[in-house]
Formats: structure tokens, sequence, C-alpha cells
């Protein structure tokens, strides 16, 4: 209501009406509940949609081990000191942004992206299986 309440405060000089002021100031209002009551919605679809992916990840990685943990880990330092546009598209990648979103940040294609994720993730598997990156 208070946003409201400074939009008419802010806009009602420079409003011509066509019915009258009450009517403006009414219709303002409506408009300013729905757009919160929207929003609290998304926000709300939002934080379960969050919390349901969290629960999956605890779920999934509850009795992650330990060992592979540090090999993971240092695998993916291997592969950054390789190549360091691999380790920037898995950690974009991983942090769950969109495709358009990565492509855009490093300016690349759709295609040019899943072709270097493709690439980095192989590299990752090799080092996770044998201890070694392919530029070793």
């Amino acid at each position: 209501m208070q946003d409201a309440l400074m939009v008419i405060y802010r806009d009602y000089r420079g409003v011509t009406f066509t019915t009258s002021f009450a009517a403006w100031a009414y219709k303002v209002l409506d408009n300013r509940i729905l757009a919160y009551i929207k929003a609290k919605k998304r926000r709300n679809q939002k934080q379960i949609t969050v919390d349901h992916n969290d629960m999956i990840a605890t779920a999934k990685y509850k009795d992650f081990n330990p060992d592979l943990k540090r090999r993971l880990l240092d695998c993916l330092h291997k592969t950054a000191e390789a190549n360091q546009r691999y380790a920037r598209i898995l950690n974009f990648h991983y942090q769950g942004f969109s495709t358009g979103e990565i492509c855009r940040r490093l300016s690349l294609t759709p295609n040019g992206f899943y072709i270097l994720l493709s690439r980095a993730r192989t590299m990752l598997r090799k080092c996770l299986g044998k201890g070694v990156t392919t530029n070793e």
C-alpha cells in the first residue's frame, strides 16, 4: 500500500485524468496489490524449488565418500591447470547457470558450450579414472 501511495503522490500531477482522481488512485492501488501478490507467489515457488533441490542434493551426497571427494577436488584443480575454460564451464554448470547465461558470460555459442562441456567432463572422467589429465 505504501508503494501505491508513493506512486500516487509522485505521479498525480502528470496524469491527465479520463476518470476521477479517486478511480485512478484505486486502479493504481489495485495494480500494486496484484503485482505484490504475483511477486510473493513467484518468490514462494522459487523457494520451494530451491528447498526441493537442496533436499535432493543433500540426500544424493549424504554418504559421499571422502576419498572420492578428495580425488574429485584434485582432478578439478588439474583440469583448471590444464584448461581454464573447462574449469569455468564446469563451475558455472555446477552452480546452476542456464546454458544461455553461461554462453553470454563466456561469449560462446550454445554448440560451442556443449562441445567444451563434453570435453571438460571427459577430461574430468579420465582424471578420476587414471589420475591424469590429457594435457599431462
